[in-house]
């Protein structure tokens, strides 16, 4: 399905470029040999992954992906390389773990293991509330290979014991393979709707989002670079993660295919109490559907008694659009975003041209 080829066309696009450099990299190691064999062996295992058809046979290859990429990180055989090797063993182990206590129950209440989108769990009879506590556990386990908070801690270490081209594909490649766990579970086994506005979905969201914040802040303080890029890869995915997990196709497919604020937006867009505008392309501001500047704008005319037709606002990105509309003087820079450039009553020079104190000094009449 589209899913699988998604999946498969970033395992082997980035394995290639891995690879490649893989080359030149391990030209001159001793075990450049062992290196390549288990290279392959996991990129072979994610394919199974990605090409499974039920849960029986994803889970297989997941614990292969952790059992053929494991020696890569021990590759260099330091003591820390052997404590990085182990600790994520024992991580994935864990994670695998509770994966599997939620594929038995799964086997127990679910017509399938095979994957149908929107899932095939049946009516669990009275044990709603263990089947969503082991449901939840089950996504947490899968997370660990996402690199999903609490089961994170494997990859900072993983990262700079592994050589360069195997700590590329572990956190660009191998960690997605916990998204696609995650997504085979919660939309094609055991279905979105069975978990939506509980709080399950609830506690996966702040765990996703504090996974996002954890990692921003813990790459910002580390100064060893491959262990920064860690932290990075594990709050870029975890952003990935927030799209699933507001379980709708729209977020879903942002958090895949578009990623960060685009899922975001998406999901946004699904709820009629909030809206979101931004000040440029990749950033973006949730607010409540009801405020915008054109709101403050007004509210500031009538605590200074003064109309709207005598103000006048000066803006450039699309959050100032209802300000623009709402002023009696609604003034863009020359370098403003297309829609505000066609609300404008007028337009300035650009802000390295100082257009907004040019138009200021003409209404003022310096």
């Amino acid at each position: 399905d589209d899913v699988s080829k998604i999946f498969m066309v970033i395992a082997a696009f980035g394995f290639l470029l891995s690879g490649i450099y893989a080359l030149r990299y391990m030209g001159h190691s001793e075990r450049r040999g062992s290196f390549y064999s288990f290279f392959l062996l996991s990129l072979g295992a994610l394919m199974g992954m990605d090409l499974s058809a039920n849960l029986i046979t994803m889970y297989l290859f997941f614990e292969m992906i952790t059992l053929l990429s494991m020696p890569m990180v021990l590759h260099d055989r330091t003591p820390a390389a052997v404590r990085a090797a182990l600790k994520y063993l024992f991580y994935s182990i864990a994670g695998a773990f509770l994966a599997l206590c939620a594929i038995f129950f799964l086997s127990r209440y679910a017509d399938t293991l095979e994957f149908i989108p929107g899932g095939s769990l049946r009516d669990p009879a009275g044990h709603e509330t263990l089947l969503r506590v082991v449901i939840f556990l089950g996504v947490v386990g899968f997370g660990a290979k996402a690199g999903m908070y609490p089961l994170h801690g494997w990859l900072p270490d993983a990262h700079p014991a592994a050589p360069a081209p195997a700590s590329a594909v572990l956190s660009g490649i191998i960690a997605k393979a916990g998204v696609l766990a995650i997504i085979r579970v919660v939309f094609f086994s055991v279905g979105a709707d069975v978990v939506r506005g509980t709080w399950v979905q609830t506690a996966w969201l702040s765990l996703a989002l504090l996974t996002v914040l954890m990692g921003s802040m813990m790459a910002f303080r580390e100064q060893q670079f491959k262990k920064r890029l860690a932290y990075s890869s594990i709050s870029q995915i975890s952003y990935i993660l927030v799209g699933l997990f507001f379980l709708t196709p729209e977020a879903a497919y942002g958090g895949l295919v578009r990623e960060g604020a685009a899922a975001a937006r998406l999901a946004v867009e699904e709820d009629p109490t909030l809206r979101h505008t931004g000040s440029y392309g990749s950033a973006i501001e949730v607010i409540d559907a009801r405020a915008s500047k054109g709101s403050a704008l007004a509210w500031l005319c009538d605590r200074l008694g003064i109309s709207r037709e005598q103000s006048v606002a000066f803006g450039d990105s699309p959050n100032d659009l209802e300000m623009i509309r709402a002023a009696g003087d609604g003034v863009a820079v020359g370098n403003a975003c297309e829609a505000l450039l066609t609300e404008a009553d007028h337009v300035t020079a650009t802000n390295a041209e100082s257009g907004f104190a040019t138009y200021l000094e003409g209404l003022l009449g310096r």
